[in-house]
């Protein structure tokens, strides 16, 4: 998904739509203009069990230091 720029109602479904794959082991989002308030929506992706997760990329996008905190939780 890396430099698309979709609204914010569907970055929200599609991590959603994610929930009932637990086999990515990369996602990258860089440069999607993502926000604090659609991180809400992967950490709950990435707080889920079995998650084979290792690398997200979420570079160069609009997320605060408070959109950070909470990611950093839920790793």
């Amino acid at each position: 998904m890396r430099e698309t720029r979709i609204k914010w109602a569907s970055y929200v479904r599609f991590w959603e739509n994610m929930q009932p794959n637990k086999n990515l082991k990369k996602i990258s989002v860089a440069k999607t203009d993502m926000t604090d308030r659609v991180l809400e929506h992967v950490n709950a992706y990435i707080e889920m069990p079995n998650i084979c997760l290792v690398e997200l990329d979420l570079s160069r996008n609009l997320i605060t230091d408070l959109g950070l905190e909470s990611l950093c939780t839920s790793l």
